[in-house]
């Protein structure tokens, strides 16, 4: 039994040791995975090799056994933050993050601490975290993205209704907009994705529903419904586009109020925790000394 712990030890250390060495040492890659590994999160992107050499195997077998919500989950998440890569490169993620920090976290614990019981404890919380890492990243990434389209939605919406009323049409006011902003916010860049998807081919109501789809924001879905809709029935885009700029200043301004709303609500527990501890103990020294003194 020695033995064999002795051998899985020696194996495990020189596995996760190799595996990090691999991590941070410069490989050559083709520009393809390095698109892919740009638009990752740090961490993702770092081990980018390592997942895809076993998504082919690992990816597949985890679609099979978790439930379809938690796949489209994912899948709507990738769209969200706009990563190119398969579910199966974050299920995969999953699977090896976990065996790396159970690994570690069993072991660490059990040279550290010399507890059995605690480094059982660490195992289980190291695969606990490994496996809701990959998925809190892209979630982050996601959240990050849909707030920076939100900001820039508003100026977008009233650049486009004032292009339009120069005389400029609807495809001609969005190309200017790209034009202007640039790479400067994700927003030009999704209106930039989708002049390619017309110029492609793809008619201005079928790039407008694509660009939806990424999105997958209440506020602009809102304004590309209306856009759509204007589109199909000929009427006059430019006061459609000057009505949703009206309406998004006012949803803007009410998510302001809400969230100064709850700013209270968030405060107490910050000052629970660090505030009213230091009141009372500012009151209960003078207090205790007084009494000290008191008694002798």
């Amino acid at each position: 039994m020695e033995d064999f712990l002795y051998y899985l030890v020696t194996f495990s250390l020189v596995f996760v040791g190799y595996i990090f060495v691999q991590i941070f040492m410069d490989r050559p890659d083709t520009s393809e995975s390095k698109q892919l590994q740009a638009n990752l999160p740090p961490l993702l992107g770092r081990t980018y090799w390592l997942l895809a050499m076993f998504s082919s195997s690992v990816g597949p077998a985890m679609r099979r056994l978790l439930p379809l919500s938690s796949i489209l989950d994912i899948e709507k998440q990738l769209k969200m933050g706009n990563l190119h890569v398969e579910v199966n490169y974050i299920l995969t993620a999953q699977v090896v993050y976990s065996l790396l920090l159970m690994v570690l976290g069993f072991f660490g614990a059990a040279f550290l601490l010399a507890s059995p019981g605690l480094a059982a404890f660490a195992a289980l919380l190291g695969a606990l975290l490994g496996w809701i890492m990959p998925t809190m990243l892209i979630s982050s990434l996601a959240s990050t993205r849909q707030k920076q389209i939100l900001k820039a939605l508003p100026f977008a919406i009233d650049l486009l209704a004032s292009a339009m009323r120069s005389g400029l049409d609807f495809t001609a006011a969005v190309n200017y907009y790209v034009t202007q902003e640039g790479h400067r916010n994700v927003l030009a860049q999704e209106f930039g994705l989708m002049m390619r998807d017309m110029q492609l081919g793809k008619t201005r109501i079928e790039a407008l529903e694509s660009m939806i789809d990424r999105i997958q924001s209440d506020d602009f879905t809102s304004f590309a419904s209306a856009v759509i809709h204007g589109t199909e029935i000929g009427a006059a885009i430019s006061q459609t586009i000057k009505v949703q700029g009206e309406e998004m200043r006012r949803r803007r301004f009410a998510r302001a109020e809400e969230q100064a709303g709850k700013a209270p609500g968030k405060m107490l527990f910050p000052m629970a925790i660090f505030i009213m501890p230091a009141f009372f103990l500012m009151l209960a020294v003078p207090l205790y000394t007084q009494f000290v003194s008191s008694r002798f």
